[in-house]
């Protein structure tokens, strides 16, 4: 894909299992869009409620390291990076988890990931207090 002029936010599948059940995550299609513009990811569900789980954005610019982006749970906790706080929006419905990019600019160019927390609130906010 060319992305001279365009942000590009490939989205990649994630399958993850636990012990018995299976928890498959499947992301949406990759994407290009103008500086400026706004863009909604989608995280399809399977195997678990979005009821009551602790979901993140995580995203890996070319040549970097892996970036929390997010974290957000349906009781209306979120927790942001600085970087993007404002302007990404985390929702879910039943079966999906969503954010919603506005005002894109070129350092959003990434690949994106979406992710279930395995950790419980209380465990998150102790290491987010220690990083």
């Amino acid at each position: 894909m060319m992305c001279r002029n365009y942000i590009c936010l490939y989205l990649l599948t994630a399958c993850f299992i636990y012990t018995s059940a299976e928890i498959v995550l499947k992301q949406s299609d990759a994407r290009q869009a103008k500086p400026g513009e706004s863009v909604q990811l989608k995280c399809a569900v399977e195997g678990f409620t979005l009821s009551s789980t602790w979901m993140a954005w995580i995203r890996q610019a070319p040549g970097k390291s892996l970036e929390w982006l997010l974290s957000y749970h349906s009781s209306g906790s979120e927790y942001y990076n600085s970087a993007i706080k404002g302007r990404f929006i985390p929702s879910k419905d039943s079966s999906n988890f969503y954010m919603q990019m506005n005002d894109l600019r070129a350092d959003d160019t990434a690949v994106y990931y979406c992710a279930k927390h395995t950790a419980s609130e209380m465990n998150y906010k102790a290491a987010q207090e220690h990083s």
